[in-house]
Order: C-alpha cells, then structure tokens, then sequence
C-alpha cells in the first residue's frame, strides 16, 4: 500500500488553501473599513453627470435658439451653450445641428435688412451667420441678390467690420481721404451709426491733416461713409460747419 508522508499532505493542502483564497480574491475584493467606492464604482457616476450637463446645455442652447439669443446676451446665447455641449461630445449631433440653426437665423436676419433697405445691418448679420456656421459662400450667395447701389464719385464708404473695430486699414483710410479733402479743398458730411463713432471718424481724419482746419458736418445713418460737399458730383446740401 502506497503510503504518503505527512509533510507532503500538509503542504498539498497549504497550495489548496492558497487558491481557494486567491480565487475568492479575485472575485470579491476585500473592502477596507470605511470604504464607500472605488475608482472602478466612480466611473458610471462621471458619465453620468456629464449626460446630465450635457442635456441641460442642449435644452439651454435651444430655448436661447428659440428666444432669438443667437450670440447676446455673454453667458446666456445660443451660441455659448451649443459651444459647452460640443466641450462634453464634440461629436454631438443636436449641438452641431444647432449651430447650423443660428447662421440660418442670422441668413434671415440679414435678408430682413436687405428687404428692408438697410444694407449695412445686413452685411453685419452676414458677418455674424460666419463666425458661427456660415459659409462664404452661403453668404455671397445672399449679398449677390442685393448689388449695392450706385456710389456718387463724391461718396466714399467706410467698411463696416473695420469702422466696428476701429483698426489701422480704416484709420489709414480715414488719412488718406482727410488729405484729400485737404488737397481739393472739400467740406465733409460724415455719416456715422451714432454721433460717438462720427466724432472718431472726424478725429482721426484731423489728426493725418495736423494744422488744417478741416471742416464738416456730422450725420446719423446706416451706412458709414464720407461725402466731399465741394466736389464736382455733389448732391449734399450746403450745410456743412466746424466740427
């Protein structure tokens, strides 16, 4: 008869007992005391509040939609809140779909305005439609349906986007006519959106004429431009004063 010595028993069941508690292990990990989760457990609650930030943002984003907030108020547009859906998914179909929604809105703002005769605030809806969604294209192709009215050689326009930001390519603009006006010599009409920004325009043409009296009027209208009252082609009454 095969006899087995005890040493060998034991450690058999010393093997036995270490896989059973390696097995148990493994499926069952020991909590220590006062454990709540792990970071396994934590991961569905993450996810979970960012469905839920997510969902709030598409809901925010569309009742600004609706209400017509498309880029104003800041932290309370359309815009920002399709912007923070897109943070979370950037793939989120119902955020993007919205931000197609605000350049539409902003097509048919500025194809109000063209209707309307206001040309300038069109262009500015225009430029709005494309920083959010628009493409060039879809916005040339509303600007070609309203060819600006003829200019009288006496009339120069401003371009809107550089008057709004007050940069160096309409500055430069502004001295060059200022010595012209200069050179003719011209009174002005300065037609301005508001009487702030005519004083500007007034401003910086006689700052490039340094000791010249340059002499014009102030005018409110949509679209920015300057007109030389004593040029040939002038239709301006005369009305022109110090300014």
């Amino acid at each position: 008869m095969l006899k087995v010595s005890s040493r060998l028993v034991k450690n058999s069941a010393l093997v036995v007992l270490m896989l059973v508690q390696l097995m148990m292990f493994t499926a069952s990990p020991v909590w220590a005391a006062g454990d709540t989760f792990t970071p396994q457990q934590a991961e569905p609650a993450l996810a979970e509040a960012e469905l839920r930030r997510l969902h709030y943002y598409l809901l925010q984003g569309q009742q600004a939609l609706a209400d017509q907030r498309l880029l104003w108020p800041k932290g309370d547009n359309a815009y920002e809140w399709f912007q923070q859906a897109l943070s979370i998914d950037g793939r989120q179909p119902e955020a993007h779909a919205g931000m197609r929604q605000i350049g539409q809105a902003y097509l048919a703002l500025a194809q109000q305005a063209y209707n309307a005769g206001h040309r300038a605030e069109a262009e500015l809806m225009l430029q709005r439609g494309q920083y959010v969604s628009l493409s060039p294209a879809q916005a040339a192709a509303l600007s070609q349906r309203y060819p600006a009215p003829a200019v009288a050689a006496n009339e120069f326009a401003l371009p809107l986007a550089d008057l709004s930001q007050k940069n160096e390519r309409v500055i430069e603009q502004l001295g060059q006519l200022a010595l012209r006006a200069k050179a003719l010599p011209s009174r002005l009409l300065i037609v301005a959106r508001s009487d702030r920004e005519g004083r500007w325009i007034y401003k910086q043409m006689r700052d490039s004429v340094a000791g010249y009296r340059l002499r014009g009027n102030i005018k409110l209208g949509r679209v920015p431009k300057i007109v030389f009252i004593d040029m040939p082609g002038s239709a301006v009454p005369e009305q022109a004063s110090d300014s």
